[in-house]
């Protein structure tokens, strides 16, 4: 057996789930075959080379996660960044579950999360499944459209155009419908996600080069437009460890690091999927490595007075724009590669396909489907305008689920207990423990937090 087939393949199945598998090339090439036999290429097309894999991985995990991690550090201290590096381990092991998952049912290759949810417990794990998933690619939607909104408002307000935050919401909801409603496949994302990646990187590196060079303002006061930079002189507070602000950093990085539901699709659109352990490891050294990188220099810069998003706290400048500039450009990227993997799902469901509705039936009704999803974001979104408390809700809520919770309790469930080595257990347990602490203690903050922004605290 060569290397790449012994990394893919996953540990023996229980004797009723064994049968038909030899080794991790089977399933590959089940996955290949079986699948297309039962119609499943109806929805997954293996179009993608390895490297747009990567690219859509880490375009759509990289990103605006990054812009909070420094005031993640702020209140839980620098012990955040071990806690971080762990995530990034658990991360790759949670990505790689999640695609054997996807080939433990014997003769065929399962299209997605939900699907995986029913295998493992049935309907109701279909429709748990199905909940979470929603509700992380929902509110990460949600949360999206708000920062566009408020950094397009903010970059605007010093020019003299006091147009609301409302209206840039509209508008970039708008230019996020256009490639929503013509991405039919994830194979077709690869491109659009190159430089959704790009853009995350040139962000990072200007907020962590601004964050070490010149990070506090000139002057005797900050201006109404940058009322949260630091004046150059002012005391700086840093801690090691503060337990009360454990339960937002592990909320925040459940979302920083969640991609399991996206995950199906993009594996199921590569050329070569026994490739995928080793994107996978790829792709979260890269994301792991600019996290902790944007989080120490943010935090060493600012300490206690470091706020979400970051960029908040860089003077303003030319790079501070330019870096405002392409986090909008990253958001607009992911909704439509984040929606579209939903929007599979949900056509999957109810055979929204050529095969079944004829061609230009089925083009009507998946643009009317997701033109109303969309809109309807929009709209929640307009009513909650607070980026830093939505995306601790949203990651205690539903990420500490999709990529703690529900992968290690699935790869149980199908591979059996004693078919799995004893580490890897070791790795599930900790997988639940702060997949549970997330949820619970983290929902309880970020409602809160909510909470008290939505009434002025």
């Amino acid at each position: 057996m060569s290397n790449s087939e012994s990394t893919t393949a996953p540990p023996s199945r229980p004797t009723s789930v064994n049968k038909n598998f030899s080794n991790g090339k089977a399933d590959y090439a089940i996955s290949q075959t079986g699948s297309e036999a039962n119609g499943e290429y109806d929805h997954i097309h293996r179009t993608s080379s390895s490297l747009g894999a990567f690219f859509n991985m880490v375009g759509m995990v990289l990103g605006s996660g990054s812009l909070q991690l420094p005031y993640v550090l702020a209140r839980g201290g620098w012990v955040g960044l071990i806690i971080m590096g762990v995530c990034g381990i658990i991360a790759v092991f949670s990505s790689i579950i999640t695609i054997r998952c996807l080939h433990a049912v014997p003769g065929k290759r399962l299209l997605g999360f939900v699907d995986i949810g029913q295998a493992s417990f049935g309907k109701p794990g279909r429709y748990v499944a199905y909940f979470f998933h929603a509700l992380y690619c929902f509110g990460s939607t949600c949360l999206y459209i708000i920062l566009a909104g408020t950094t397009i408002h903010t970059l605007l307000l010093p020019t003299g155009v006091n147009l609301s935050e409302k209206f840039w919401m509209f508008v970039c909801t708008f230019i996020m419908w256009v490639p929503y409603i013509i991405l039919k496949q994830m194979a077709e994302t690869a491109i659009i996600s190159m430089f959704g990646f790009l853009s995350s990187v040139v962000v990072v590196l200007i907020a962590v080069v601004i964050a070490f060079s010149k990070p506090y303002l000139q002057s005797d006061h900050a201006p109404a437009d940058n009322i949260h930079a630091v004046i150059q002189g002012t005391d700086i507070n840093h801690v090691f460890w503060d337990w009360a602000g454990v339960p937002t950093a592990m909320a925040t990085f459940s979302f920083a690091f969640a991609g399991n539901a996206i995950y199906p699709y993009i594996e199921g659109s590569m050329r070569n999927p026994q490739h995928w352990p080793y994107v996978s490891m790829c792709a979260m050294t890269i994301i792991t490595a600019f996290y902790m990188l944007c989080g120490a220099a943010g935090y060493h810069a600012y300490g206690h007075l470091t706020v979400s998003p970051m960029l908040d706290n860089l003077p303003r400048g030319a790079p501070s724009v330019a870096a405002q500039i392409m986090i909008v450009i990253h958001v607009i990227i992911a909704v439509p590669v984040l929606m579209t993997s939903f929007a599979m799902e949900v056509e999957k469901s109810f055979n929204i396909t050529p095969q079944f509705m004829g061609k230009w039936k089925e083009r009507i009704t998946r643009t009317t489907m997701r033109t109303v999803l969309l809109a309807a974001l929009m709209g929640v979104s307009m009513a909650i305008p607070y980026f830093s408390q939505v995306m601790t809700l949203v990651g205690a809520l539903s990420t500490g689920c999709v990529f703690l919770i529900e992968p290690i309790l699935f790869y149980w469930k199908l591979y059996g207990i004693r078919n799995i080595p004893w580490y890897e257990h070791i790795v599930g347990v900790i997988m639940l423990f702060l997949g549970i602490l997330a949820m619970v203690l983290g929902t309880k903050d970020g409602a809160i937090a909510l909470r008290d922004a939505i009434h002025g605290n």
